[in-house]
């Protein structure tokens, strides 16, 4: 527990600090004009200027420039992205010495620079729960994407859940969702998986990012967040179900059955499955808020859904394997048609988002 909290008292400490008891200036023999390579992050101070400085990883403080503000639009961008999304970035900067200043908080004088490059190292999102970290960031502009690693650590003394689609690179009022760098995506990608409490996952990613690679920028211009915004159960006065289509008046007693249950799916929803021929199951989707009826697809073997995720997967892999396992004779294979697809539900529509075939 020592551990967690020194680590979130640091880096929710770059936003803004007056004096972080441990600072000290860097001291170095350089001339103006001088230039050197730190690795680090950049923080905004309160008080006495400059309020813009850059902490070392030898935790050593240098100030960037000498002002109230920072005329670097790099720079500027990165303080807005820790103050406004919590994403704080390691980097690593190339500095142009211009002078030192006597401030009366420290032992020695503050070595004050210019900054001449910049280059992000990695980006680390602090949620509740979580401290995603995402490093190894590099463009491959053939396939306009953003390849990277994220380290995924439940801080928690619980098993915390996490996602791909929750995680987004955003970029110039865009956002672009995280997926599994692999041939085949997994759960991860579509729905949520489970990180034991104080233990860490890493993965490979990517972001499509066609805009951003197009735009010449780098990834100094962007940054990142996870959306994870906890999805409520529904637990007003259910809504009466609205009939307005002919197939939904056929299932009046399904739904309406259904509609007096407790929500099963994406916060406020019921789904109500019902059989529809042999292998052919069909199913509805009811807003217990508001009424609203959605017609589902049909399916052959099964769905997967939960509460707290807006994503119904069709015909999971684990339900087919299972059901062929006992009905194929020697040399037979599981017939092509057999595919698992993934759907997201949102303003009362499905839309497929992903298919993937049986490995």
């Amino acid at each position: 527990m020592k551990k967690i909290f020194i680590l979130l008292f640091t880096l929710s400490s770059f936003i803004f600090s007056s004096c972080t008891e441990g600072d000290k200036p860097l001291s170095k023999k350089l001339s103006p004009g001088d230039v050197v390579t730190l690795k680090g992050a950049f923080r905004l101070y309160n008080g006495i200027a400059p309020n813009i400085r850059f902490i070392t990883e030898q935790n050593e403080v240098v100030g960037v420039g000498t002002e109230e503000t920072c005329d670097n639009e790099t720079v500027s961008t990165i303080i807005r992205n820790q103050t406004d999304l919590d994403c704080f970035f390691e980097t690593e900067t190339i500095f142009k010495y211009e002078e030192n200043i006597n401030i009366q908080y420290y032992d020695k004088p503050l070595m004050c620079f210019s900054v001449e490059k910049i280059k992000i190292l990695s980006a680390e999102i602090l949620s509740e729960n979580l401290n995603i970290k995402i490093s190894k960031i590099k463009f491959n502009k053939k396939k306009n994407l953003a390849n990277a690693q994220v380290e995924i650590s439940n801080i928690s003394n619980e098993n915390q859940k996490y996602s791909n689609q929750l995680l987004f690179l955003n970029y110039k009022g865009k956002s672009y969702r995280a997926y599994l760098d692999s041939i085949a995506s997994t759960v991860i990608d579509f729905d949520f998986i489970e990180i034991p409490a104080g233990k860490k996952i890493k993965k490979d990613i990517y972001f499509a990012v066609e805009d951003l690679i197009q735009s010449g920028d780098g990834i100094e211009a962007c940054s990142f967040s996870y959306l994870k915004t906890p999805i409520e159960k529904w637990t007003g006065e259910n809504a009466k179900p609205i009939l307005d289509t002919d197939t939904k008046k056929n299932y009046k007693t399904i739904i309406t059955k259904a509609s007096l249950m407790e929500p099963d799916f994406n916060g406020k929803y019921k789904i109500a499955q019902f059989g529809a021929g042999t292998m052919a199951n069909g199913f509805f989707i009811i807003n217990l808020e508001t009424g609203v009826v959605t017609e589902g697809f049909t399916f052959e073997f099964a769905l997967d859904y939960s509460l707290d995720s807006n994503i119904i997967i069709r015909n999971p892999q684990k339900e087919i394997l299972d059901y062929w396992k006992d009905e194929l004779k020697d040399g037979e294979e599981i017939p092509e048609w057999c595919i698992t697809e993934y759907y997201v539900f949102k303003d009362e529509k499905l839309t497929l988002i992903n298919r993937k075939e049986l490995p």
